[in-house]
């Protein structure tokens, strides 16, 4: 029986043991990180849908530690989209700095 809350990587459902399991897989739950100065950007797989309404399960966050956004959060449904959210505030921050 799959939980209606937890989700792979590629979106798919999966039990929440499965979902446990994966957390001890190396590098499966980290996306991208990236360090600016003294401030890091963390995107990763939660695998538990953060959608609080409709519409896709959000199961990908970028958050910032440090700095003046420190504790901004962006959730995404899929990896690509996590990526790309990834790079657009790396990037934001990285020309906040120049």
């Amino acid at each position: 029986m799959f939980d209606a809350w937890c989700f792979d990587q590629s979106g798919e459902p999966i039990t929440v043991e499965a979902w446990g399991a994966l957390h001890d897989v190396d590098g499966y739950v980290f996306v991208r990180k990236t360090t600016i100065g003294d401030v890091e950007v963390s995107t990763v797989w939660l695998g538990i849908d953060h959608q609080h309404g409709d519409g896709p399960p959000l199961i990908f966050e970028t958050m910032i530690f440090g700095g003046d956004h420190h504790g901004e959060t962006w959730r995404y449904p899929t990896h690509d989209d996590a990526v790309a959210g990834h790079e657009a505030v790396t990037a934001a921050l990285f020309a906040e700095c120049n």
